[in-house]
């Protein structure tokens, strides 16, 4: 059964093609009104008009003989024709030496023969041209209706004059009409891309396709240059938008997934969270780290452990080294959760790097040495929070969704697909994981329906000129700080 699309489904599918419903008619009304002045050829019509009156004969009672006037309206038709004659219209083109053939010039020429005023019109690229056909036309064919016809009741009434303005000039015609139609391609596109793209960019998707919570929508924040030129790994950019943009937009996003994860974990007391990607760059470390931020600045202890054993990059983002962590862990027998943690700047929370790389991650994760591990940080952390390899052909986010107590996917804007997201969820359902919601990731600044920008945008305070040099400074020396938040020393002082 298709499914009903509503009224407001339909304009929401219009406004966010609308550089399409714009640009395209513009440019094919541009076009049209280039191409119809490169190829306009002016024409122009002379015309003259003259009047035969009939031969009237006064009836018994008064009034005139009605078949009179019809005799002479035949006569006039029949003038006409005469005048038409190839014979005729060759001796016009012999006396004005015309460029025509004589199927051309009947072509210019037309005769409009009424019972009142008989209309003769002459078009021609030249008025001039114009001007002398209508006029000899017109002599011959008052020469056929007093010669021919024997009628000498004819008068001119209005000679032909030279044409001064051309009658074809249709511009604003065909860039209407070039508007109108390339308005109703670009509609019909709009709503063939719309059909062609699956991938998810609303809760209304999710919600629909996925029939899971939207437990936050993270909107696209701009990068810092300064800050992707000072981090060591171009991923790491924006990582931390938490900490260093804590009144942005994005900011207040984490914030609100934080408060609504505690929402879904209010019968059972999420401890390790785990966030999952159906691909690579959907944003799932920068949800990680920025969740976390966000729950140690609400004064929960929270420890991040990079659970990706295959393509780390948590130690990237927070400028460390990756000789111990997880895998370290793991393996060796002697060390503890206090050797191989990494404490950071940011007050409550530290990081455990994933480690060496193993030749075996999904056995290593599925080990009971990993269940009791996971054991070890919950007891000694408020929040846990794992980031994962992508779950697309490997099982090794599907093996931590068993241990995790709840597990949250991360969906990109307009990158990720239904497909995708649909079978990342029933991995986690033949996992039985506690897959408690999405966060849709990168939601640009002209599809917020609420102002979200807006609003935070209009909080910032008015820049003062004198102040310009000073506060960049500021920001620069804070971005420093944040870009290696934490001490090499201190993270292995235990060792």
């Amino acid at each position: 059964m298709e499914e009903e699309i509503s009224l407001v489904e339909l304009m929401q599918i219009l406004l966010k093609r609308w550089k399409l419903l714009v640009f395209l008619p513009l440019l094919a009304a541009v076009l049209a009104y280039g191409i119809s002045l490169y190829t306009y050829t002016p024409n122009y019509v002379a015309s003259s008009a003259l009047i035969v009156m009939p031969f009237t004969e006064e009836a018994e009672g008064g009034g005139v003989i009605r078949h009179d006037i019809d005799s002479t309206y035949q006569v006039v038709q029949s003038c006409k024709e005469l005048t038409m004659r190839r014979d005729n219209l060759q001796q016009i083109i012999g006396e004005l030496n015309l460029p025509y053939s004589v199927e051309e010039l009947q072509e210019n020429i037309e005769i409009n023969v009424s019972r009142d005023v008989t209309e003769i019109s002459a078009t021609s690229a030249d008025p001039e041209r114009a001007y002398q056909i209508a006029n000899q036309v017109t002599d011959v064919m008052m020469e056929q209706i007093t010669v021919t016809a024997r009628l000498d009741n004819v008068e001119l009434l209005n000679p032909a004059t030279v044409p001064e303005d051309p009658v074809n000039r249709q511009f604003g015609l065909n860039v209407a009409i070039s508007f109108v139609l390339a308005l109703m391609v670009s509609v019909a596109l709009s709503f063939l891309f719309e059909h062609l793209d699956n991938t998810i960019k609303s809760a209304e998707d999710v919600q629909k396709h996925l029939g899971a919570q939207v437990l936050g929508v993270i909107p696209e924040f701009e990068e810092d240059e300064e800050k992707r030129q000072l981090s060591r790994d171009p991923a790491a950019a924006n990582a931390a938008i938490t900490v260093t943009n804590g009144r942005s937009a994005a900011s207040e996003a984490y914030r609100t997934l934080r408060t609504n994860i505690q929402f879904m974990t209010l019968d059972h007391l999420a401890k390790t969270i785990l966030i999952v990607g159906a691909h690579p760059e959907c944003g799932k470390t920068t949800t990680v780290t920025n969740l976390a931020f966000a729950m140690a600045q609400a004064g929960s202890s929270v420890l991040i452990a990079d659970t990706d054993l295959r393509r780390p990059t948590m130690h990237k983002v927070f400028g460390s080294k990756n000789f111990f962590g997880l895998t370290s862990l793991l393996i060796e027998e002697n060390l503890n959760v206090t050797a191989a943690r990494q404490k950071t700047q940011i007050p409550n929370l530290d990081i455990i790097p994933s480690g060496p790389a193993p030749p075996n991650p999904a056995e290593l994760l599925a080990s009971r040495k990993m269940h009791k591990t996971l054991k070890d940080f919950q007891s000694r952390y408020d929040f846990v929070v794992l980031d994962s390899p992508p779950m697309m052909n490997m099982a090794d986010a599907s093996i931590l969704a068993q241990l995790a107590d709840a597990t949250i996917l991360v969906v990109a804007y307009g990158e990720t697909t239904r497909e995708e997201a649909q079978k990342v969820q029933q991995q986690l359902e033949l996992a039985k994981a506690n897959f408690i919601g999405v966060v849709i990731n990168g939601l640009p600044p002209h599809q917020d329906p609420y102002g979200y920008y807006g609003y935070y945008e209009e909080e910032k305070p008015p820049e003062k000129k004198g102040r310009k040099k000073k506060q960049k400074k500021k920001k620069k020396q804070e971005e420093e700080d944040f870009d290696i938040a934490f001490d090499p020393d201190e993270a292995y002082k235990d060792l």
